[in-house]
């Protein structure tokens, strides 16, 4: 089932950590989510979170509830989210005015062919910015979703499941 395999690889000093991931993933005490954007958001925070290790347990779990077509759109949404999270984490740490104002002429034309909904592409869009996004890249993303499902339990829901996911791969890697 991928997510009782990832708890059990997870070492007791973890302990906490696998008592999240049944929390959130088993109990489904994600409020404002379906179980199919649980499942999506998962599979993108997963990819960002670049653990190979973690992506199979997560792929497991999602199997049976995702498209290939969707697990295909997910993965353009996190490669292109992650060119936008470091272009505006590098102008927001740049510090610099002349640069913030220039036009990023980055394409993401590929959005307009994805077979998912805007509020899903915000929500796998906001897993990838929580784990290694900018201030400036969470705060659209954040106006996206809100303005267009106005659900902030949904916002701290992808929230938790990009943290319980780090401290996954962190306890997986230090182990």
């Amino acid at each position: 089932m991928g997510l009782f395999d990832l708890k059990s690889q997870i070492k007791p000093y973890a302990y906490d950590i696998k008592q999240n991931i049944v929390r959130l993933f088993i109990d489904h005490d994600l409020p404002g989510l379906s179980q199919e954007e649980v499942c999506g958001i998962s599979l993108a925070a997963a990819y960002s979170i670049h653990s190979k290790e973690l992506t199979s347990y997560i792929e497991m779990y999602v199997e049976e509830t995702l498209s290939k077509e969707k697990i295909n759109n997910i993965k353009t949404v996190v490669t292109i989210q992650t060119m936008k999270n470091v272009y505006n984490r590098s102008i927001y740490m740049a510090e610099n005015e002349e640069l913030r104002l220039k036009d990023p002429r980055l394409d993401k034309d590929i959005y307009l062919d994805l077979a998912i909904t805007e509020v899903d592409l915000h929500y796998y869009s906001l897993a990838v910015a929580f784990v290694f996004g900018s201030k400036i890249s969470i705060q659209q993303e954040i106006d996206k979703a809100i303005s267009l499902h106005g659900n902030m339990d949904a916002v701290h829901s992808i929230i938790r499941i990009a943290s319980v996911l780090h401290a996954s791969e962190a306890a997986l890697r230090i182990s």
